[in-house]
């Protein structure tokens, strides 16, 4: 049996002369960890890889242990209520916004219309 050589491009060599036995053989359990998921396995990572899921893939890497085995063991009803507690965290620091700014305008209305009344006043007396 003859064997021709096989041109190999550089990034190909480098790959093959790093691959010691161990990398192989984590390669292997890799391998057969990634084919016995399930499809819900399946899909959280190829969304890791995903740039849309950019925050999701911070917020694992970033994650205290105890965050992962509390929503690891989390039912459907705690994540439901989690999710309305954001939403209603939200909303009041919308409301808080939009109330600092509220108070702002009336407090600058107050003064503008103590000021012109002054003037009005003024111009008044003056008659």
């Amino acid at each position: 049996m003859t064997t021709t050589p096989v041109d190999l491009t550089e990034p190909q060599r480098v790959l093959l002369t790093t691959l010691t036995d161990q990398r192989v053989l984590h390669l292997l359990n890799l391998a057969d960890i990634i084919g016995d998921m399930n499809t819900d396995g399946l899909e959280f990572l190829r969304r890791l890889g995903d740039p849309r899921f950019e925050a999701l893939t911070n917020f694992l890497s970033h994650a205290k242990p105890e965050t992962l085995t509390f929503l690891t063991e989390a039912r459907p009803e705690e994540v439901a209520n989690l999710q309305e507690g954001i939403r209603l965290v939200v909303a009041l620091q919308l409301l808080g916004r939009i109330s600092k700014w509220g108070a702002v305008t009336f407090f600058g209305v107050f003064v503008s219309m103590v000021l012109i009344w002054e003037k009005v006043s003024a111009w008044l007396k003056a008659r």
